[in-house]
């Protein structure tokens, strides 16, 4: 009788065991929170006694949608690079305005922004601070590439004067030249705005004209609350390469007027 009840004790605390354990390793689960299935599909769809059949069903369709949406978005990227490239390129041959008038028929306004921001300082928001819309970027890729054009020019482009010396707020002159070394690192402007301007900043073009070479574009602040003397300057990392430069001065209004233009030459 001992034996039986022995026997039917230890079956009792082993079976109290058993359901304990199992609680125990359910209610862990659900407060780990049950992961997704790692198992392949294929083994998920082979089960359709389980409610994981009807998930799976979707799967494999869901799986090439994504791969075509990752292909397209690959492709996209691609495109978005050689057109950067491109545009790229239109700027270091200097395009003339045709060309990149029609190079940047392909570019929409969120490429050709990436393509300025990476470029310049020229961005959306400053655009529109200038009151200017993201559609300006195309006209501005154009005198980039080229330019004013010959029918927007003024006969008489403002005053502009090169030097290698800053400006000297005590009324010493400029110490004005058209004609500098090589080793001259820097090159300074002075220029004027019109009294009517009302504008924070002007833009800059500063291109090589005897041969494709350096072309900065970008906006500049006013250095002077008067209008009367402004400054900028450029330094090439590389240093000037002999050659003849031009500045294009343009305001930065939606009609983007050219306020002054000049050359000047790099001797050897």
């Amino acid at each position: 009788m001992k034996q039986l009840v022995t026997l039917v004790t230890v079956v009792f605390i082993g079976v109290s065991a058993f359901s304990l354990v199992r609680a125990l390793y359910q209610g862990g689960d659900e407060r780990a929170g049950t992961p997704p299935l790692k198992v392949p599909v294929e083994s998920i769809s082979e089960r359709p006694e389980d409610g994981a059949s009807v998930r799976s069903a979707t799967a494999p369709v869901e799986a090439p949608r994504e791969d075509a949406q990752a292909s397209r978005s690959v492709a996209a990227s691609g495109e978005r690079r050689l057109l950067h490239d491109d545009l790229s390129l239109g700027i270091a041959l200097g395009f003339t305005r045709e060309e990149a008038l029609a190079l940047i028929q392909q570019a929409d306004p969120e490429q050709l922004e990436a393509f300025f921001s990476r470029r310049s300082h020229i961005t959306v928001d400053w655009l529109n601070r200038q009151g200017l819309g993201v559609e300006h970027l195309r006209e501005l890729y154009a005198r980039w590439a080229a330019g004013t054009p010959p029918e927007l020019a003024p006969d008489t482009p403002g005053a502009l004067i090169f030097s290698r010396y800053r400006s000297g707020r005590d009324g010493r002159p400029y110490r004005a030249q058209n004609r500098f070394s090589a080793q001259d690192r820097t090159v300074y402007l002075h220029y004027q705005v019109p009294t009517e301007y009302q504008q924070s900043s002007v833009i800059i073009r500063w291109a090589r004209q005897d041969q494709p070479g350096l072309s900065h574009f970008d906006y500049h602040p006013l250095t002077d609350d008067t209008g009367l003397r402004q400054e900028a300057w450029v330094r090439p990392r590389q240093g000037w390469e002999p050659g003849t430069y031009r500045v294009e001065i343009y305001g930065a209004e939606p009609s983007l007027p050219l306020i002054a233009q000049r050359d000047y030459e790099v001797l050897p």
